[in-house]
């Protein structure tokens, strides 16, 4: 009689358990799927803000790029000035040894 009463009360811990194994199995897949989701909207944002950086590098480019044309004008102003200055002093000097 004991035993019949122990075989009994393991079937039913038995029975508990598997229940419990099925709801803990069906939260493991819906927890599967919302972490799904989560790495796909994750993705898509991701995706959304490469253009942006990549935009934001070509401005940085064009920026660099503007700042070197500017630097080779401003040096080149400068050269053509000293040249200016240079055949203005040189006149300068031979219209004054003309004159004594």
């Amino acid at each position: 009689m004991l035993s019949t009463q122990s075989n009994d009360s393991l079937r039913e811990l038995n029975a508990k358990l598997l229940a419990e194994i099925c709801e803990l199995r069906k939260k493991v897949a819906e927890d599967e799927v919302e972490k799904t989701k989560l790495r796909q909207e994750l993705k898509a944002r991701t995706d959304k803000n490469i253009p942006v950086i990549t935009t934001s590098q070509e401005n940085n480019d064009d920026d660099i790029e503007f700042t070197k044309s500017q630097v080779i004008e401003q040096e080149l102003t400068k050269g053509l000035l000293s040249g200016i200055i240079s055949a203005i002093f040189l006149c300068r000097s031979e219209g004054n040894q003309d004159n004594a």
